[in-house]
């Protein structure tokens, strides 16, 4: 196992560790594929959940590969979950509950402003972006290239629209603290 590797299962063990004692603990982004919401560098609050108790468009923390990957979900199973970045195309693999470590409560993006997904007008666009996500998954299906990337730009939208309202640096939206 290389360096970068273990380093990874450590911390994703020791993010597991952290999350079965206490009530919540902030993460880092390391990758894009949670794009334009969440970027490198982006932190995010995961707090523990119970089996189940998530629904699509929340974002759940889940160890694969010994890392701690933040995902999007996109469709519902009694037993788990398939998850899916809002800048990727494919699913992700399914997710049982118990694998699943928690799901995201509150965002820290663009200098400092917190987002709480369980209030305001966030637990909506979530469910929202959550179903737009699986019309960008659809996308991938189609024949032809040209009306493929078309689709996939159109399924971006709102991913965009929401990214723009938590990142503008005028105006807070409901549901920040600054």
């Amino acid at each position: 196992m290389t360096e970068t590797r273990a380093r990874q299962a450590a911390h994703s063990g020791l993010a597991a560790g952290i999350l079965a004692t206490v009530r919540a603990c902030w993460g880092a982004g390391a990758s894009g594929s949670m794009g334009p919401i969440l970027g490198p560098g982006d932190r995010v609050l995961i707090a523990p959940v119970a089996a189940g108790d998530y629904r699509v468009g929340d974002l759940v923390a889940v160890e694969r590969h010994g890392a701690v990957v933040v995902h999007r979900v996109v469709r519902r199973a009694p037993a788990g979950c398939w998850t899916r970045g809002d800048a990727v195309t494919t699913l992700d693999p399914f997710v049982p509950n118990e694998t699943i470590l928690g799901r995201a409560v509150a965002l820290d993006v663009a200098g400092g402003r917190i987002i709480l997904l369980d209030r305001g007008p966030w637990r909506t666009l979530c469910a929202v972006l959550g179903r737009a996500s699986r019309l960008g998954a659809l996308s991938a299906r189609l024949p032809r290239v040209w009306p493929r990337r078309l689709a996939w730009r159109a399924s971006r939208t709102p991913f965009y629209a929401v990214a723009l309202g938590v990142r503008r640096s005028g105006r807070r939206p409901r549901g920040v603290i600054a």
